[in-house]
């Protein structure tokens, strides 16, 4: 099913993410990665469901990463993360932009009191 196969990818999308903070050695990373990984698992659990191609494109990412990390390449490793947390972001930012764009022409057609604007 979808959703097995999003909760798998989610899990595996963690693990990956876990074990390159580890690697880097840096125990402060490695928390703060922690705690914005697990505050967006639904989030990117989501994405995988609605948005088209990006199961693919994470996957693909997460092995642009792992083959700089893999040829000792720090630019190009930086690089391929920076992308990678990007195109993230930019979802993220998009849903959050068009549910308060409704938000806002909610509160925008309507007065106190229920009346409506006549526009």
């Amino acid at each position: 099913s979808i959703a097995g196969s999003q909760d798998e990818l989610v899990r595996h999308d963690e693990e990956f993410h876990q074990l390159v903070t580890d690697a880097t050695g840096n125990a402060t990373l490695a928390s703060m990665l922690t705690g914005v990984s697990s505050r967006t698992t639904r989030g990117r659990a989501w994405r995988g469901i609605v948005e088209a191609g990006a199961t693919e494109r994470t996957i693909s990412e997460h092995a642009a990463i792992l083959s700089a990390l893999r040829a000792r390449d720090p630019e190009l490793a930086e690089a391929t993360a920076l992308l990678h947390v990007s195109t993230t972001e930019a979802w993220f930012r998009s849903v959050l932009k068009t549910e308060d764009d409704e938000s806002s022409t909610d509160r925008e057609l309507s007065l106190p009191g229920g009346a409506a604007r006549d526009w």
